[in-house]
């Protein structure tokens, strides 16, 4: 409904407003009107009202001329008398406006000497243990000159002062032709820390928003680990980088529900970073209500002084370990999205609503990653399973166990390790480097079998299998390192070796890497054609030679870290016999 033309003063209000404003109009229109009735009663009695007034003239002219004038003078009179003490009434209230005002008001002149405070003003004083004397020393250190700016002008400046924690904003107001200058101080600092909290929280959608992107940039890697996201998570919560330390959470619990259960561990932002707490804390939800359970299908939030009496009794809702970990916890905010469960804890300042809507946004991210990640655990344990069927479906014709093809992998990984090469190719040589003879299911199994000497093309057909096993393994990324041992683990250093007779670093480095542990645990098995050696004889014969091995087929540096770390190699081959 709009109430507006109700407010609106009508045309004969605005007449009779602007007449009575006015003492000389409002006399001469009220007395004019008084004697226009006058005229009108005595017309209608049958009387002269004209010739009635200079009878009066002539019997006497001092009466003659009050019974004209008086009708006039008294209305000028009382509206003059109406105007005057309305506007002292006014004048006295807006005297009272700076003593009744919870603003701090000052009246200050040009040369910077306080005329006037109001009581908020002394009180904010005796707060501090000052006097009135020295009102000007809580005033902004320059208020001299902001004086100097506005004295004597009709302008306004305005600046921003701590006093005593709280964020005053100073309004220096002058007035033309004066030259005292009228200064209010308002408390802003709710205000304030609203922008503060307001700004922070938009920091934390930036940050998850950037996590976010980050974390799937790595999805369809081989790697999607939960651990780092953990850290991702908590970090975009408590980045201890952050000069606003009384707006982040000082701990953090994050579990997820696994078998019926809630599994996580606490983390602390502490000056050397977030820190995650050593025990793991577990919590039966049929058995246990605790705080981070309410948090199922709602948003919760909580500060102790709204909640209980006593802050002992707070501690209540919270899992032993969690109290031991974090100590007295004085407010917190919690919700669960899907199986993962969040609860931040806070110190000092309430917590509020902008607070528990930022977590709720971490919790969901959080879930949505976990999910992902989960299934990116799945499908990797998938391509490995694939791999390691693979590789024994290869073995399955050949007089190796599949204890052969373990030993490569572990070998090809601890070769890499000691070489310090890129985490992320010892981790993909560890499955790799088992497919190494996968082109023997193209070999027919009567050769791979025979007990004697191979003829020439029966040696010609073996030769092929590099060939066949980088066939099999095609151009996918994910096998693009066990394709190129296949294709390349009998060439040799100094290029005698097979199909393509490569020679130094044209040798893919991870083929480079099989071909010596390869003729290693060669040298170790039990052959139709020779004994099983001990790791010492093998040793010799790799580094020695024996007329069929020459220690010039193998790169230096990587029978340089396989001589290095030759009792592990002994120890791994130990492991994984029959």
């Amino acid at each position: 409904m709009d109430l507006a033309p109700q407010c609106r003063p009508s045309m004969t209000l605005k007449v009779t407003a602007a007449i009575f404003s006015k003492p000389p109009l409002a006399a001469l229109v009220v007395g004019s009107a008084i004697h226009l009735f006058s005229w009108i009663n005595a017309y209608l009695v049958g009387m002269n009202y004209i010739d009635n007034v200079f009878i009066h003239f002539d019997m006497h002219l001092l009466h003659g001329l009050g019974r004209i004038l008086i009708p006039f003078l008294v209305p000028g009179i009382v509206t003059y008398l109406g105007r005057y003490l309305s506007r002292y009434r006014q004048k006295e209230l807006m005297g009272h406006f700076p003593e009744m005002n919870p603003d701090l008001i000052f009246k200050i002149d040009d040369g910077g000497c306080v005329e006037y405070v109001n009581p908020t003003v002394k009180s904010h004083l005796d707060r501090l243990g000052l006097d009135e004397y020295d009102a000007a020393s809580i005033l902004p250190e320059d208020f001299l000159s902001h004086i100097k700016a506005v004295s004597g002008q009709d302008k306004i400046t305005q600046v921003s002062h701590y006093i005593d924690g709280a964020n005053i904003e100073f309004t220096f107001r002058g007035i033309e032709a004066h030259t005292s200058v009228f200064v209010s101080g308002h408390d802003s600092t709710r205000l304030h820390n609203l922008q503060r909290h307001l700004k922070e929280s938009q920091n934390h959608i930036d940050q998850m928003t950037d996590f976010l992107g980050d974390a799937l940039s790595d999805y369809g890697q081989e790697e999607f680990d939960i651990h780092s996201l953990h850290q991702g998570i908590i970090g975009t919560l408590m980045n201890p980088d952050q000069k606003d330390m009384d707006l982040r959470a000082c701990h953090v619990f994050l579990a997820e529900f696994k078998d019926g259960k809630l599994r996580g561990y606490t983390y602390q932002n502490t000056k050397d970073g977030i820190v995650r707490a050593p025990d793991e804390i577990v919590i039966d939800p049929q058995k246990e209500k605790y705080a981070i359970l309410q948090g199922i299908g709602q948003l919760t939030w909580s500060n102790w002084e709204d909640e209980v009496d006593c802050i002992e009794d707070f501690q209540a809702r919270f899992h032993p370990t969690v109290q031991k970990q974090i100590g007295t916890i004085e407010r917190f905010a919690t919700f669960n999205s899907g199986r993962i469960a969040l609860i931040a804890f806070y110190n000092g300042r309430k917590i509020t609503d902008l607070d528990a809507m930022v977590l709720k946004g971490l919790a969901v991210y959080a879930s949505g990653l976990h999910r992902i990640s989960h299934e990116q655990t799945q499908t990797e344990q998938a391509f490995v399973y694939t791999v390691n069927s693979l590789a024994r479906a290869s073995e399955a014709n050949d007089e190796d166990t599949g204890d052969h093809i373990v030993r490569i992998n572990e070998y090809s990984r601890a070769i890499a390790a000691a070489m310090d090469l890129p985490a992320e190719f010892v981790r993909t040589i560890h499955y790799s480097a088992q497919m190494h003879d996968v082109g023997k299911i193209h070999v027919n199994p009567a050769i791979l079998k025979k007990p004697g000497k191979l003829t020439a093309a029966e040696f010609k057909e073996m030769q092929s299998h590099p060939t066949y096993g980088a066939k099999i393994l095609g151009e996918s990324s994910r096998l693009a390192m066990a394709a190129e041992i296949a294709l390349g683990h009998h060439e040799k250093y100094n290029g005698k070796g097979y199909p393509k007779g490569l020679s130094g670093e044209d040798i893919p480095l991870s083929a480079r890497i099989v071909a010596l542990v390869d003729v290693y645990d060669a040298l170790r098995q039990k052959r139709v054609y020779k004994p099983a050696f001990s790791h010492k004889k093998a040793m010799d014969i790799i580094t020695k030679g024996d007329g069929r091995t020459d220690p010039a087929e193998f790169d230096p540096k990587v029978l340089a870290a396989f001589l290095k770390i030759e009792t592990e190699m002994e120890q791994i081959f130990d492991s994984y016999v029959n």
